[in-house]
C-alpha cells in the first residue's frame, strides 16, 4: 500500500510542534502592523487606478532598495500562480484576500503551511473565512527555522495529490515555506522538471535564505542524495520516492524488531523482547546529558495524535549513543487489556520532551496481541 494513502487529511489535524506563545509574540506587533498597512494601501491602489499608476512609477527608483519588497508584500501578499488553474502561492491572506482570490481563480481548497495558531486572531479568521466560503483547510507544519519532519512532507504530497482544485499554499511571507511547497507543486501537478519547478525558489517571491538548516535545507538534501547517486534530479517520481524512503529529519529513523504474535489472559503482566537498529546516518545520542530516549507500546498510531491507548510506563533505553546500524534489544513488561480480544500492538521511540519518532517519519513496530479470554470454572 501507498505510504500517502495511510495519512490523514482532517482540516484541524494535531501539529507535530506547536510553537509556543512567547515565539508568537514577536510576530505579533510586525503581523498586525502588515494587515493594517495592506488593507490601506489595497483599498487606495485599487480603488482608485491614477494614484496605482502614480505609486507603479514612484516604486520603481526604489526597487533595488525595498521598494520591490514593499510592493510585492504589502500590495499583492506575494501572490502567484504556480500552475494555471491548479495551484496558487501566496503570504498570509486576509479574509478579503481569500474572498478575491476564490471569486478570481475558484479556489477549492487552502494550505496553511504555518500550522495551527488556535489563539491568534489571523488564524481564527482564516479559518471563519474557509467555512464562509465552503473551500477546504488544511493545517500542515513546515517551521519557520528548521527543516520540515517527513511525517509533514508526506502529509503536505497527499495533501497535493488529493485535495480539491485549485489549491492555495500559503505561510507567513510566501517566500520559503510556500516556496518549498510550490516547488513540490510545480513537480506533483504541473509536470515540471525538478530543476524547472526550483524557480519557485527565487528573489522574485521574496526567497533569500538558502542556509541547510532552514526550510531550503529540504532541496539540498535531495540534491546532495542526487550527486551521491550519480543519478539526475528527475521529477516527482523520483522527488515523492526520495520522500517516501529516505527523507528522514535527524536521527528519527529506526528499525523496531517485535515477535509477530504474542498472547496473554486478561490483565496479565507479560514480556516482550523488542530490537531497536538505527537506520539513520547519524548517531542518535541516548548517552547524552540530558537526554531520555524510551520505548512506547500502544494501541492506535503516533504519528500525528496521541495514541488511542499507551501501555505506561515507556521504557527507558540504556543510556548510551546507537551509531547508524547499531541496534539495541530491551525486553518492555505490558499489562495486558481487561477484555479479551485481538489487538494491534505498536511500538515507538520517542524522545521525551521532543518527539515521536513516527512524527518523523520512522515505521512503527507492530504485533498482534491476542487475549484469551478466562476459562469458565
Amino acid at each position: 500500500m501507498d505510504p500517502l494513502s495511510k495519512i490523514e487529511l482532517n482540516m484541524f489535524h494535531t501539529p507535530i510542534f506547536r510553537t509556543p506563545k512567547s515565539k508568537a509574540s514577536k510576530y505579533d506587533g510586525l503581523e498586525k502592523i502588515v494587515t493594517q498597512k495592506k488593507e490601506v494601501m489595497k483599498k487606495v491602489l485599487f480603488k482608485r487606478p491614477l494614484i496605482r499608476i502614480v505609486m507603479g512609477l514612484l516604486l520603481v527608483p526604489g526597487f533595488l532598495g525595498g521598494g520591490y519588497f514593499t510592493y510585492v508584500l504589502f500590495v499583492t501578499t506575494n501572490f502567484h500562480t504556480v500552475v494555471p488553474g491548479v495551484v496558487y502561492r501566496a503570504a498570509q491572506p486576509s479574509p478579503e484576500d481569500m474572498r478575491i482570490w476564490t471569486k478570481t481563480y475558484g479556489l477549492k481548497t487552502v494550505i496553511n503551511l504555518r500550522g495551527r495558531w488556535e489563539e491568534e486572531p489571523f488564524y481564527i479568521a482564516e479559518i471563519a473565512t474557509a467555512k464562509e466560503l465552503e473551500i477546504r483547510h488544511i493545517d500542515i507544519k513546515f517551521p519557520g527555522i528548521g527543516l520540515p519532519s517527513g511525517y509533514s512532507l508526506r502529509r503536505f504530497m497527499a495533501a497535493l495529490e488529493d485535495s480539491p482544485k485549485p489549491i492555495l499554499l500559503h505561510c507567513r511571507m510566501g517566500a520559503d515555506r510556500a516556496g518549498v511547497g510550490s516547488v513540490m507543486a510545480a513537480m506533483a501537478l504541473g509536470g515540471e522538471s525538478y530543476e524547472k519547478a526550483l524557480d519557485q525558489m527565487s528573489i522574485r517571491y521574496l526567497h533569500f535564505d538558502n542556509s541547510p538548516e532552514k526550510i531550503a535545507g529540504v532541496l539540498q538534501q535531495y540534491e546532495a542524495y542526487c550527486r551521491r547517486r550519480s543519478v539526475g534530479t528527475g521529477g516527482w517520481h523520483e522527488f515523492r520516492a526520495w520522500v517516501l524512503n529516505v527523507y528522514h529529519l535527524k536521527y528519527y529513523d529506526v528499525d523496531i524488531n517485535v515477535p509477530a504474535t504474542v498472547s496473554a489472559r486478561p490483565g496479565q503482566m507479560f514480556e516482550i523482547d523488542v530490537k531497536l537498529t538505527n537506520r539513520s546516518s547519524q548517531t542518535i545520542p541516548a548517552g547524552a546529558e540530558g537526554k531520555i530516549f524510551a520505548v512506547s507500546a500502544f494501541i492506535g498510531t503516533a504519528a500525528g495524535e496521541d495514541p488511542l491507548h499507551e501501555f505506561l510506563p515507556r521504557t527507558v533505553l540504556p543510556k548510551r549513543d546507537i551509531a547508524p546500524g547499531e541496534s539495541v534489544s530491551i525486553r518492555k513488561t505490558i499489562q495486558a487489556p481487561k477484555q479479551a480480544g485481538l489487538y494491534n500492538l505498536n511500538f515507538d521511540m520517542i524522545e521525551e520532551q521532543v518527539t515521536w519518532f513516527a512524527r518523523q517519519g520512522s515505521l512503527l513496530g507492530s504485533c498482534e496481541l491476542f487475549v484469551k479470554p478466562l476459562e469458565s470454572k
